[in-house]
């Protein structure tokens, strides 16, 4: 069974964050994280539809690849701050309007829990 969009989302985020990511997992993760240079690559270690290109070519081409993967990484991150927002906003909509909510009662019985210990925790 698929998980709920909320649980999905949450998966992705973490997901999506540049630590959560094994930089040596793939040939884009190591020209990126300065690892690899395309120079030293073995032709025969390269997927199919990067072998044939010249080295100029490949080079263009894991160039490309590497900008791809770090503007989806920036969308994710500006996704996952809206809905951030959000989720901060139908938060307080519903304290306001006097509803109560899992989430509400948990980080009230958090914060009082970390006022007993002198720890401020924000609201």
């Amino acid at each position: 069974a698929a998980a709920p969009a909320s649980v999905a989302a949450d998966r992705w985020s973490v997901v999506g964050r540049k630590e959560s990511l094994d930089e040596e997992a793939d040939l884009v993760g190591l020209v990126a994280a300065g690892k690899l240079k395309v120079e030293e690559l073995a032709k025969d270690r390269l997927p199919e539809s990067l072998r044939g290109l010249s080295p100029e070519a490949l080079k263009e081409r894991v160039a490309g690849l590497v900008a791809e993967r770090e503007a989806q990484r920036k969308e994710l991150a500006d996704l996952q701050a809206k809905r951030a927002a959000f989720q901060a906003e139908a938060a307080k909509k519903a304290a306001a309007g006097g509803r109560s909510s899992f989430d509400l009662e948990v980080g009230k019985a958090l914060r009082a829990q970390a006022a007993r210990k002198g720890i401020a925790l924000p609201e």
